[in-house]
């Protein structure tokens, strides 16, 4: 995020903020919201999934270069009521598009790449570009609904969307500390899934609740206003 900083401050400009503005106007159109998944899936598809810059593994399941695009998109949708709008708009298409072609995924990649990635392929660059594709049509559909049913507030998510940011930086820390003392358990996947998904947001609540929101120092590390 600091290293996009400078563009974001220019895209706040006059200039930038009619940059964005005639963007919008292209993306608003019908079904051109897709196109956005386009860079993702080429940048995938050419890196080397072995390198640094461009092995999942070390990222959460994506090249590091992907994130910068994805900030990228949410600093203009939430600039502008155009690109909100077309979300809003095609959020049921999206998720038809999400459930549909996850699966679509997994059959290619164990049928067409027999459960391996051959990097420099055809068949390698048209699962990243299917795959990232997938990713956009879920966050369409997840911002889509979320602005039809979650556009009001109570104290729930009042409580919740102040936290957001502490639970996405403690999730995978949490998650890895806790997968490790259970991952030579002797059960099946399943139980270990759930052991897994309770014992950790437990764990994120329980230092939240505690050791961040409580305190002023740290809530503002963490990116959150100081309580009153």
């Amino acid at each position: 995020s600091m290293v996009m900083l400078p563009l974001f401050a220019y895209l706040g400009t006059e200039s930038g903020r009619s940059i964005i503005s005639r963007t919008a106007s292209i993306f608003e159109k019908p079904g051109a919201i897709f196109l956005l998944a386009l860079p993702v899936g080429v940048l995938t598809a050419i890196l080397d999934p072995t390198s640094f810059v461009g092995n999942p593994n070390y990222f959460g399941g994506w090249g590091i270069l992907v994130y910068p695009i994805i900030l990228f998109y949410g600093y203009i949708i939430a600039s502008n009521n155009k690109l909100e709008e077309a979300i809003h708009r095609h959020g049921k298409v999206a998720l038809v598009l999400a459930i549909t072609t996850f699966p679509l995924i997994l059959w290619f990649i164990q049928s067409v790449l027999d459960g391996t990635f051959q990097f420099g392929s055809y068949e390698y660059a048209g699962v990243m570009v299917l795959r990232s594709f997938n990713l956009w049509c879920w966050m369409i559909a997840f911002l889509g609904y979320g602005k039809k049913y979650l556009s009001f507030n109570n104290s729930t998510l009042k409580y919740a969307n102040e936290g957001l940011i502490a639970f996405y930086i403690l999730h995978q820390t949490v998650i890895q500390i806790v997968g490790f003392f259970i991952a030579d358990w002797d059960m099946g996947i399943f139980p270990k899934y759930m052991i897994l998904l309770t014992t950790s947001s437990i764990a994120i609540l329980m230092i939240y609740e505690i050791a961040i929101r409580r305190i002023n120092v740290v809530r503002f590390l963490f990116g959150m206003k100081p309580r009153k």
